[in-house]
């Protein structure tokens, strides 16, 4: 038995416009990108002299990677992607924001 019914809603609001949030999000991580490849939290220069990015959990629990495909879905600008390709996956990088994967590449 569902725990709501249908005038949980009120019937004033318009039906979700799918299209409009899509654009809406995509654009607010467009606009993250250079805050993010400059900031502090991504640390972009540590990253390229060498810094491991993943967390000890994450390499503890899928252990082993080399010559295991992976594709990491919303990628953002690649630091994990290829953080897991340093360790030798073969790994592809999908993202919806065009900033976020030129700063990738």
């Amino acid at each position: 038995m569902s725990t709501f019914s249908d005038d949980a809603w009120p019937d004033s609001l318009p039906p979700a416009d799918w299209t409009d949030w899509a654009a809406a999000n995509r654009a607010n991580w467009d606009e993250r990108v250079p805050v993010h490849v400059g900031g502090a939290f991504y640390d972009v220069p540590a990253f390229e002299a060498g810094a491991e990015v993943l967390r000890d959990f994450e390499l503890a629990e899928v252990g082993d990677v080399t010559g295991k495909r992976l594709l990491h879905l919303q990628c953002h600008i690649g630091l994990d992607t290829l953080s897991w390709a340093r360790r030798g996956a073969l790994v592809t990088g999908l993202d919806f924001s065009e900033p976020a994967l030129v700063e990738a590449a």
